[in-house]
């Protein structure tokens, strides 16, 4: 009797399964995690203030920022405090008119999702060679860029004024720009898409955001024998119309 041949695991349509999978865990891992983020934006802040935390503290095309309660009760054995906008650090484009005019009196936190590592404002190659840059750099893929969640409040490192900022690095992704998508398109609740040529979102219209899409773009770590990299897209859709002020 023949024995039964082995599977070759370095077939180019198995290698190319294998890239696909590489891919797409990696696409699925950020964005199950910034879509449960928007869905929980809102909750636990202080919504009937007078100058109310806002459950979208800023977005454009790149960087989403939310307001949540995350920590504390059911979610956590800590309670945190809010962002402090007098303490340190801060996200850089949490400043003029995005930035909060208090210490809200909540638990809840801000959580940013950025590729911008370094913090100054720009994702470019100084992001890849930052401390936190450190799973791209381990890739072959030379397109790959972080994707990291931070999450802010005060005295989360248990010293008053420190926002702590502290980092988890969820997947490498493709940076938006030429065929790769932005990663966050927004609706108004008048019906039309915001333009990122105009910027931001402004502070003033954030409560006018009716639905917010997140797109995520990986590749495969390893090229296949062309040379290519497989690229999987993932998208979904949030209402965020219930949540905004």
């Amino acid at each position: 009797m023949t024995a039964p041949r082995p599977v070759n695991r370095r077939h180019p349509e198995a290698a190319r399964g294998f890239s696909l999978i590489d891919a797409r865990e990696k696409a699925a891992a950020a964005i199950e995690m910034i879509a449960a983020d928007l869905r929980s934006a809102g909750s636990g802040n202080d919504g009937g203030a007078a100058s109310p935390q806002t459950p979208i503290a800023y977005v454009d095309s790149l960087e989403l920022m939310v307001c949540g309660d995350e920590s504390g009760g059911a979610a956590g054995p800590v309670d945190t405090l809010a962002y402090n906008p007098l303490g340190t650090p801060k996200p850089v484009k949490l400043a003029g008119s995005w930035a909060p005019p208090i210490k809200y009196r909540t638990g809840a936190e801000l959580i940013r999702w950025t590729l911008d590592l370094n913090n100054d404002g720009a994702v470019d190659a100084t992001d890849i060679n930052s401390a936190f840059g450190v799973d791209v750099r381990r890739t072959r893929n030379p397109n790959d860029y972080m994707l990291v969640r931070q999450i802010y409040g005060d005295s989360l490192s248990d010293v008053a004024g420190d926002n702590g900022g502290a980092v988890s690095r969820i997947a490498p992704v493709l940076k938006p720009g030429g065929t790769v998508p932005v990663l966050y398109t927004v609706i108004m609740t008048d019906g039309t898409t915001w333009n990122w040529s105009s910027g931001a979102v402004p502070a003033a219209q954030l409560k006018d955001i009716a639905r917010i899409t997140v797109k995520v773009t990986a590749e495969s770590n390893r090229p296949d024998s062309r040379g290519k990299y497989a690229r999987v897209t993932l998208s979904t859709a949030i209402n965020v119309a219930r949540i905004t002020l």
